[in-house]
């Protein structure tokens, strides 16, 4: 399209000009409208956020059951979050659920990867400090967006009676009962479950039956090597 007035046999130059002008202050930004999104860039890495080529399906995908089994520093945990960090923020009020290993690796690594991307958008009150994470197990955005910051390490009945709109396991959940408790969550909402994890050390065979088993028909899975271009900071 283009701001070029069309010219009308009755209309008067002035009235052309105030509709020129008009469009210019509509699709043109202001200069605080500049310096605003230039501060959300400079507070939040996720403008900038380029997944691996490996894993950019994986990010852009709209599918609600995705599975990422890779490599060690291949990204996955840091995509995955960057994924739920976006949604998050485009969806008010949503009600998402990160499960952790343990505690450590949800203070140091998935809290940090969530502060990179969110820390404009934090509720007041929610605030996160290097070493400790979060202030609490809830993570609070200003559209009403909250996380709540789980590990394997919690019994399985903790983990029932939420209605969540997305879920996502760092690494295989611990066993079926609790990985099928917290699928369940979804389930009313039609909400997205997605599962990042290395196979290596950990007891998933009867993650890989399920997957096997499914054949496609519900879960994406992306198989991440551990390459040049999977990993290209190596």
């Amino acid at each position: 399209w283009s701001t070029t007035p069309i010219l009308h046999k009755r209309s008067k130059p002035s009235t052309l000009m105030k509709t020129f002008n008009s469009r210019q202050q509509l699709l043109l930004p202001t200069t605080a409208q500049l310096a605003a999104a230039q501060l959300l860039r400079q507070q939040s890495k996720l403008f900038d956020f380029r997944p691996s080529l490996a894993l950019q399906d994986f990010f852009e995908s709209n599918k609600k059951r995705l599975f990422v089994r890779a490599a060690n520093r291949t990204g996955k945990t840091l995509t995955a979050c960057a994924k739920v960090a976006k949604f998050a923020i485009s969806t008010p009020n949503a009600r998402i659920r990160i499960i952790s290993t343990d505690y450590k690796q949800s203070a140091n690594v998935i809290s940090r990867y969530l502060n990179d991307f969110l820390a404009p958008w934090l509720a007041k009150g929610c605030y996160y400090s290097a070493g400790k994470g979060f202030n609490g197990e809830i993570v609070k955005l200003k559209n009403g967006a909250i996380i709540q910051l789980r590990t394997n390490e919690q019994s399985v009945t903790s983990f029932a009676g939420d209605s969540l709109h997305m879920v996502y396991f760092d690494e295989p959940p611990r066993n079926e009962q609790l990985f099928t408790e917290n699928v369940a969550r979804v389930y009313d909402t039609q909400g997205v479950v997605l599962v990042t994890f290395t196979p290596i050390g950990n007891q998933v065979k009867w993650f890989r039956d399920m997957i096997e088993a499914d054949n496609g028909n519900s879960w994406t899975q992306w198989v991440i090597p551990l390459t040049y271009n999977s990993c290209p900071h190596f």
